[in-house]
């Protein structure tokens, strides 16, 4: 090739090669996606596996807090799908550093239950389970907190 084309060619494959990599970093649900049933929320309160979770479901924007690091989350919902980004805050008097990931969840069980895990970081996945169900319905055990996550140090967790 010669220098005219490369130099014209070259944008496109800068291009490319940043959409591949864009690509490479999202999160896509693993299962064939289905709508969630009509009239089913998100709204409201959950018992999960990281403490007492308040969501607000607006379209297709999900928000909310948990008790476990008094955490927030912020994500997206695409029929039965959720992906989002949590923080917990850091705190000086506990000695404990702001810690933050993603997650994701499928909505089960006809909007009673959410099952799936938490990322530290930039991962989805590599953190463990992070399930959900609404209050009276099928009980999702409460996963240990960890003392390493009130000094920042070892294994961090939502």
């Amino acid at each position: 090739m010669n220098a005219t084309v490369i130099r014209r060619l070259l944008p496109l494959a800068s291009a490319a090669l940043a959409a591949a990599a864009l690509t490479a970093c999202a999160w896509s649900p693993h299962w064939d996606t289905a709508p969630i049933p009509e009239g089913v929320t998100l709204d409201g309160e959950w018992e999960s596996d990281w403490g007492h979770m308040v969501l607000k479901h607006e379209g297709g924007r999900v928000s909310g807090t948990f008790s476990h690091g008094m955490g927030t989350l912020d994500g997206t919902v695409v029929q039965d799908a959720v992906q989002f980004s949590w923080v917990q805050p850091g705190d000086e008097e506990l000695e404990r550093r702001e810690i933050s990931g993603k997650g994701w969840w499928r909505v089960v069980a006809g909007g009673d239950r959410l099952e799936g895990r938490y990322g530290l970081g930039n991962a989805w996945d590599d953190g463990g389970d992070w399930n959900g169900h609404r209050p009276g319905k099928a009980k999702v055990e409460a996963a240990p907190e960890p003392a390493a996550a009130a000094t920042g140090e070892g294994e961090e967790s939502p």
